[in-house]
């Protein structure tokens, strides 16, 4: 189990990474891209760090 203070570093790493997420998605949103182009953004920005949690977890 994590002690408090890692587990606070922990939350707030795991935040930080979220809002960055967040920011990097509107920036695309925002872009001049096609709607095609936005959604492969869109699902590499999210679905990239959810396969590799999934993997991490499988070993």
């Amino acid at each position: 189990m994590l002690t408090g203070i890692s587990q606070a570093a922990l939350l707030a790493i795991v935040g930080a990474f979220a809002l960055y997420q967040g920011y990097v998605s509107w920036l695309v949103s925002k872009a001049d891209y096609t709607s095609t182009q936005k959604w492969a953004q869109f699902a590499g920005i999210w679905l990239l760090p959810l396969l590799g949690a999934i993997g991490c977890h499988a070993m």
